[in-house]
């Protein structure tokens, strides 16, 4: 094996009748093709160290085994009876004859040593082969570098006006920054890390501070005081840290421009508005004390404020919100972009999905896109929002239950009333539980985060489980994943959103639904009766025959029917030409490639399903 690895000359050397038996071809090949079992484990290591396939190179072993005992350059030695059970070796070599078996078997290795021509050939091969590979690996790293360039270029943010790619806005003094990120390092560092990243792959060349990353000494403070921008990260324990509210306060006192940014879960710290009012005042209140720290430094800088005036500075502009969603987070990383991009706006981001339009299919004849319940509270009010903003004029729903079987789809908007409001809630109930037994999709939705954008009858998804009739949950209501709406400007997003995924469903739909009625016809098509084959053979028929052909026009068959019927004849004919010379294992071939040409079968239901059709 190692020799064959290394590409060594090779030669056979069979001794006859060592140990009572003959060296043959079936037991080299029960060795060879079963070399993890007749091979100890280091052996295994150690060939496997080398790259050698035991399954490939034991073929190849036995194939030089053969070669061997067929071939002009092996050695055969026939053991005398008498020294069979001794170990080979110098003194055994010696007395069969010693001088004739090794100057055979010098003369059996001068005969498998290659000959130059054939070593420089074999060199030139493997310089090729590592030439070659080296170039396919500095290929592949092309591509990638090139995919990832190209990636970098499609989330850059561009202009609506003429699609070219911003500029980074020029940096006055004393402004070394473009945004300084301001948070808490429990609950907000790898939220920073991602948002500074995402603007720097938005806004080549942008200087954003991340304490982590620019600050060498002293506090974040004072870096404060050479950005332009300010974002705050305000989560639950951001109004209790003394550095957070010193750098509040630094960009009060400085009037820098403020964008509060609020988290989406509250089990990562998200608070709302008002959460927001209230945590706000209570650190005020706690931190600025008479006689702390933080006060002396408020009184050095001859500045004084109140926990309303700090709400109503910090909220001056719309806040913005975090969430785990890829859309979401585009637009929050565009908005928080164009704040610097002042004379720039407004912008995009190739793929961004708030600034899609969704395609909608034409629904089947006679049927709906959706199924809208009145007893589901306030989910007309929805559609109504999601065809007005979108424009979907051809959009078309029905709140009757008699259409439910011609609807693709319901929609469920989960609210805080969607299961708690009595006997609407039960007849509701009672619907999602029909349209389940008819196998209708259902595409669920829901207001969140509720703490942020405070919509009326908004509901946690972990509270609704709660509420959620126990039929439903076991008949796997929630096995789908609901599209969270979101508020304010991220409203229209949100519609692309859940209009995207009901599209994108209902064309996966009807790609099932194409592929089922077409498996439907042609087994129709296979249990039809079938016309009598009488003169229909499908084996080839002589020039001088043509009844079969007469007895097709007899069944009032077209035509193309009887050209096809003619061609068909003609290629069997050939087929019946060409096989009487042909070896088994080519005509099987043959028919093999022939039965698997793409939906093109020759064969008698085939031919029998045209002629139907």
């Amino acid at each position: 094996a190692m020799a064959l690895v290394f590409r060594k000359p090779i030669t056979g050397v069979l001794l006859d009748g060592l140990e009572g038996g003959v060296l043959d071809e079936s037991t080299a090949a029960d060795i060879l093709t079963n070399l993890s079992v007749h091979l100890s484990p280091a052996d295994i290591f150690f060939l496997e160290a080398a790259n050698f396939n035991l399954e490939v190179g034991g073929r190849k072993c036995l194939e030089m085994v053969k070669f061997c005992l067929h071939g002009a350059g092996l050695v055969r030695l026939r053991v005398p009876s008498f020294l069979s059970d001794q170990q080979p070796g110098d003194a055994f070599l010696s007395d069969i004859d010693g001088a004739r078996a090794l100057s055979a078997l010098k003369q059996a290795i001068e005969d498998a040593k290659p000959p130059p021509s054939s070593i420089t050939e074999q060199r030139s091969v493997l310089i090729l082969g590592n030439f070659m590979s080296r170039r396919r690996t500095r290929q592949r790293m092309w591509a990638r570098i090139m995919r990832k360039n190209k990636n970098l270029l499609d989330r850059r943010l561009r202009r609506e006006s003429d699609g070219a790619m911003v500029s980074v806005p020029p940096l006055e003094a004393p402004y070394r920054f473009h945004i300084f990120l301001s948070h808490v390092w429990n609950q907000g560092q790898d939220v920073m890390r991602i948002l500074k990243l995402r603007l720097c792959e938005l806004i080549p060349g942008l200087s954003v501070f991340l304490d982590v990353d620019d600050l060498e000494e002293g506090n974040g403070a004072n870096a404060l005081d050479s950005s332009s921008l300010v974002v705050i990260f305000a989560t639950t324990l951001y109004f209790d840290s003394i550095s957070c509210m010193r750098e509040l306060l630094r960009a009060a006192y400085l009037r820098r421009p403020c964008i509060v940014l609020l988290e989406s879960d509250p089990h990562r710290g998200g608070l709302g508005m008002e959460d927001v009012r209230e945590r706000l005042k209570m650190g005020y209140e706690s931190i600025l004390k008479e006689g702390t720290i933080l006060r002396a430094e408020m009184d050095q800088w001859g500045f004084s404020t109140s926990p309303s005036e700090l709400y109503e500075f910090i909220f001056k502009y719309s806040p913005l919100v975090w969430g785990r969603l890829g859309p979401y987070q585009d637009m929050t990383l565009r908005l928080i972009a164009e704040e610097v991009l002042s004379l720039q706006k407004p912008t995009y981001v190739l793929g961004e999905l708030a600034t899609q339009y969704p395609t909608l299919p034409p629904p089947r004849r006679g049927e709906y896109h959706l199924f809208c319940s009145a007893s589901n509270l306030d989910a007309g009010k929805l559609l109504d929002e999601l065809v007005s903003e979108l424009h979907l004029d051809e959009f078309r729903w029905s709140s009757e239950i008699k259409d439910l079987p011609a609807c693709a789809f319901m929609l469920i908007y989960l609210t805080a009333q969607t299961w708690t409001s009595g006997e609407a809630s039960t007849k509701f109930a009672i619907e999602v539980e029909r349209a389940l037994e008819l196998g209708t999709h259902v595409i669920l939705a829901y207001e969140a985060p509720p703490q942020v954008w405070g919509r009326p009858n908004t509901i946690s998804f972990e509270d609704l489980r709660d509420v959620t009739p126990n039929s439903l949950l076991q008949a796997g209501i929630y096995q789908k994943i609901a599209t969270p709406l979101w508020g304010g400007t991220y409203r229209r997003c949100s519609l692309v959103m859940l209009a995207s995924r009901l599209f994108k469903a209902m064309s996966l739909r009807e790609d099932q639904m194409g592929e089922a009625q077409w498996d439907d016809e042609r087994e129709k098509l296979d249990d039809a009766p079938r016309p009598s084959t009488d003169g229909l053979s499908l084996a080839p028929i002589s020039r001088e025959d043509s009844g079969s052909v007469e007895e097709l026009r007899s069944l009032q068959v077209d035509d193309h029917a009887v050209s096809a019927v003619h061609t068909l004849n003609a290629h069997l004919q050939h087929r019946q030409e060409l096989a009487e010379d042909a070896p088994d294992w080519m005509l099987s071939m043959d028919f093999r490639a022939t039965r698997q040409a793409k939906g093109k079968e020759h064969s008698r239901g085939a031919m029998w399903t045209r002629l139907r059709g």
